[in-house]
């Protein structure tokens, strides 16, 4: 796995994070703790498409790995 591209999944991550959480409290619609951040769904997505091109990458057909997130390369 490329160090680069996981270090920039994981910024991402916590990026859409914020921004989620920040939609939220905009919205008055706060949740509990950190709840806010994640309940959007979108928070794992760059994590889930660098994961599934490692299975790519490592011989898996394109077609047994799936995901929402995930772009088809």
């Amino acid at each position: 796995m490329d160090q680069w591209a996981f270090e920039e999944a994981v910024r991402n991550s916590w990026a859409v994070r914020e921004s989620q959480a920040a939609k939220k409290l905009l919205s008055g619609k706060a949740d509990t703790g950190g709840r806010g951040a994640v309940t959007g769904g979108a928070h794992l997505d760059a994590l889930t498409e660098l994961l599934a091109n490692v299975f790519r990458d490592a011989g898996f057909p394109p077609d047994a790995v799936r995901c929402k997130s995930t772009k088809r390369r």
